[in-house]
């Protein structure tokens, strides 16, 4: 069955669905975990590259080439470091808000993605022993791949 999904949002459903594949499922419910975070994956890698080419664009570039990174750190109300992460430097405002809404229109880009359906019956003997059973997140989760 078919299912719409929005490029930006691929990665946290492929996190969310590799958290369930941890638990000790019934083989029917693994393997369609198994088969849809292998499609979810194969698209995420398409469109991050596609993501990754578009910030590149009109970023700054060393001698040789290379995207130009700097750190941008994020500190929490006591003053202390709580992240930091690397994004790629521009020559203009103007240059960074063309590839960051370039990106947003990546991201909001709907696909229609085959994915592997479990029914409610095979989704109700996770519950069984010895499986582990699943929380209200986990099933939540899963939703677009239960059929009816």
């Amino acid at each position: 069955m078919k299912v719409k999904m929005k490029l930006g949002e691929l990665q946290s459903v492929i996190v969310s669905l590799q958290a369930v594949k941890a638990k000790k499922l019934p083989v029917k419910v693994q393997y369609a975990l198994a088969m849809n975070i292998k499609k979810l994956t194969e698209k995420y890698l398409e469109y991050n590259n596609q993501r990754t080419e578009i910030l590149e664009r009109d970023c700054v570039k060393d001698t040789d080439g290379k995207p130009v990174l700097e750190d941008r750190v994020t500190k929490n109300a006591a003053g202390e470091v709580v992240n930091t992460q690397q994004e790629y430097t521009y020559s203009s405002d103007d240059d960074r808000e063309k590839a960051l809404k370039e990106v947003a229109e990546l991201n909001s880009i709907e696909e229609e993605l085959e994915m592997n359906k479990i029914t409610l019956e095979e989704l109700e003997r996770c519950d069984e022993e010895p499986y582990d059973g699943l929380t209200g997140t986990n099933v939540q989760d899963m939703l677009f791949m239960i059929s009816e």
